[in-house]
């Protein structure tokens, strides 16, 4: 064992860990019309999506981010939020912050061609979240929360508990059913609030459960529902919130990280992600243990949705858009490259997963491939042979579990025809 850690020291001094775990090939940087901050996005398919932030810009796409246009939104303020019930029905909140301040709530019917402004009743109250249910019930919240039954052109306030954290700002709805519903907001340094209705959003309780806000939450199901806090001054570690009754009661459990979490979404039931600046949040058992992956060209992100489980996208600083694929075996996409991706998640204490493409190749001879995975130790001994097989082209996905492995830096290696190459994973128990 000492001879092994001799050996382990002499490699990081070599090959410095970050270099190791960060590595994040799954998200790659998107075409984007513009170079302004865009602080949220929404699709309502793998199609349709839209993104919106600063000076009022909204770009969309209608072929999954292949291409984006600008849309004439008409504002020059902030877009703080944005939400869409299919391609066509949606809405956008602003808030100028110059005279008059007056929250404004646009809406279309066309997908974002043309908009139609309605401007809430009272100045100097300031909304920037928004949420439908349907084409007539819809929610906004931010000084307080108001409802909708006639598509946004009428808003009433919300009766929220009569607790001091009510008063907090709200930042983000989402719903579970037509009546079960959360929010999530507060304020830095003071407390970190979730709301809870059971009644369609016409009554909410409100409760303290981290130091600072919570900017977005994911809904599991009907009972399970998981949130992330973090402290802006990077003094105290990151917080996961969770609940497994509705609502009804919080628990708070640090995790050994110091950043935010701006966005929060679930590629699978276990796979969680969430948007952090210049870095991702990443989970690969549910939201127990998390770790950071750099952003690609670490470019800053805050806001994040998964479509479906094989599609993500991501958006923020100068205009960047990230996009997430995992091609299926039905995939009408061709393979023109070899390819072997960083293992993640990376480091790892158990198992971890290891993504490989063949290329499409009009050759008979390379109809099929010997495919060749194999892990060696530090020392260049193998270990593993993790697949030996004929594989055809496409996308393949393996996991890759460590037993009988000690703790330390490992290397897998793929052949495939003329193909070869190494990639770096360490293994924590």
């Amino acid at each position: 064992m000492k001879f092994l850690s001799k050996y382990f020291i002499f490699f990081l001094i070599l090959f410095p860990l970050n270099n190791i775990s960060i590595a994040q090939i799954d998200w790659e940087v998107n075409n984007s019309p513009t170079n302004e901050l865009l602080r949220n996005l929404y699709f309502v398919d793998e199609n349709y999506g839209w993104a919106a932030g600063r000076n009022g810009v909204m770009i969309r796409t209608t072929n999954g981010g292949a291409d984006w246009t600008i849309l004439n939104t008409g504002i020059t303020s902030t877009i703080y939020d944005l939400f869409f019930l299919n391609k066509n029905l949606g809405w956008i909140i602003t808030f100028p912050f110059t005279p008059p301040y007056i929250t404004k709530i646009l809406a279309t019917t066309d997908g974002g061609d043309t908009w139609s402004v309605q401007e809430y009743t009272d100045e100097f109250v300031f909304f920037r979240t928004i949420f439908f249910l349907d084409s007539l019930t819809g929610f906004i919240g931010g000084d307080f929360i108001a409802r909708t039954s006639d598509g946004g052109q009428n808003w009433a306030r919300m009766h929220v508990d009569s607790s001091i954290i009510s008063d907090y700002p709200v930042i983000k709805f989402k719903f579970y059913d037509n009546m079960l519903g959360f929010a999530s907001g507060g304020s830095r340094d003071q407390a970190g609030v979730m709301w809870r209705t059971s009644d369609g959003g016409f009554n909410w309780s409100a409760e303290g459960v981290s130091p600072d806000e919570v900017f977005d939450f994911y809904i599991k199901d009907s009972l399970n529902v998981i949130a992330l806090s973090g402290d802006p001054e990077f003094i105290y570690p990151v917080v996961t919130v969770t609940t497994s009754d509705a609502g009804l009661n919080w628990l708070t459990t640090e995790i050994p990280h110091y950043t935010l979490s701006y966005a929060l979404d679930f590629r699978t039931p276990d796979e969680g992600w969430s948007a952090s600046g210049i870095f991702f949040l990443f989970t690969s058992d549910g939201g127990v243990n998390w770790q950071m992956l750099d952003t690609p060209d670490t470019s800053a992100v805050f806001d994040l949705q998964f479509v479906n489980d094989t599609l993500g996208f991501a958006c923020g600083q100068d205009g960047v858009i990230l996009r997430f694929t995992i091609p299926g075996a039905d995939s009408q996409i061709t393979v023109t490259d070899f390819k072997l991706s960083q293992n993640f998640p990376n480091p790892f204490n158990s198992d971890t997963k290891i993504r490989y493409s063949l290329p499409h190749s009009i050759s008979y001879e390379e109809l099929f491939y010997s495919v060749q995975i194999k892990v060696f130790d530090i020392l260049g001994r193998e270990v593993k042979t993790i697949i030996n097989e004929e594989k055809p082209s496409g996308f393949y996905e393996l996991e890759f579990k460590a037993d009988g492995l000690s703790s330390g830096v490992y290397f897998y290696t793929m052949i495939a025809g003329s193909f070869k190459q190494t990639k770096k994973m360490l293994l924590v128990r």
